[in-house]
């Protein structure tokens, strides 16, 4: 499977493409289950809280194939191809089991107030020391384990066209600029909560600003979240880490860049 020359103009000019129905619902339900058992197996403490929510859930299944599979053998591994080039993507050996849980039903979903990120940020919580910075990889995949058909459900949540500004931002402050936190842009769009069944799933560019929407329903959002890391990435050094097209081959040749 291949994206169009259009859905790759598409990402280049937004920094995010949505697939319906990317993966067959049977590797889903396989997901949903190896998922469930680990909580029921395992719990949560809630020390971890704060851990689960910025890196994973449920640890010990991160890398077992029937989570991996989602990407690598199902149509997404060869999207990424289409958008990096033949042989330039790598296999995903793990999966971020990203899960949101529902909001307090007395919490009122007018204050709800986001603001994106782009990851490798130092937090403390998520594994990176604060002012630190570390850029791992080239695109975002996530894949829906639950039908999400409204908005302020968890969702997956980007900001359409940040990846221009993002970029931008770096050139003219310098890449340590990110050591200091989030990029102070204004984005040029508001936010875009991704919707959808089951199996859909979304590319997003790495300098696209992306977070996850506070959970308003009555269900845990469910998500496996891949970073895709590209054949060249650990070879790209100084500013050209941050160019914003040097890994997609398929992208520079649909739109001539």
């Amino acid at each position: 499977m291949n994206f169009t020359d259009d859905e790759k103009q598409f990402y280049y000019e937004n920094g995010y493409i949505k697939i319906p129905q990317a993966v067959p619902v049977p590797m889903i339900d396989k997901a949903l289950g190896l998922i469930n058992h680990d909580l029921g197996q395992h719990g949560m403490n809630e020390e971890d809280l704060p851990r689960h929510r910025a890196q994973s859930y449920c640890n010990a299944i991160q890398s077992d194939p029937i989570m991996t599979d989602l990407f690598n053998e199902s149509s997404l591994f060869s999207l990424s191809e289409s958008l990096l080039g033949k042989n330039k993507s790598h296999k995903a050996g793990s999966a971020q089991i990203a899960l949101r849980f529902p909001a307090h039903p007395s919490k009122n979903p007018s204050t709800n107030n986001i603001s994106g990120h782009i990851d490798g940020i130092g937090t403390g919580a998520n594994g990176l020391e604060v002012g630190s910075f570390r850029r791992g990889f080239t695109a975002l995949c996530v894949v829906l384990l639950n039908d999400m058909p409204d908005e302020n459900s968890g969702n997956f949540t980007v900001w359409p066209k940040t990846h221009h500004q993002v970029y931008d931002y770096i050139k003219e402050h310098g890449e340590d600029i990110l050591k200091e936190g989030v990029p102070n842009i204004t984005p040029m769009e508001g936010a875009k909560h991704i919707t959808g069944k089951a199996g859909d799933a979304v590319f997003a560019h790495f300098l696209t600003f992306h977070t996850a929407a506070q959970n308003f329903s009555s269900n845990i959002r469910y998500a496996a979240i891949f970073r895709v890391r590209s054949s060249m990435i650990d070879d790209i050094k100084g500013d050209a880490r941050f160019e914003p097209w040097l890994e997609y081959d398929g992208v520079r040749k649909a739109v001539n860049i």
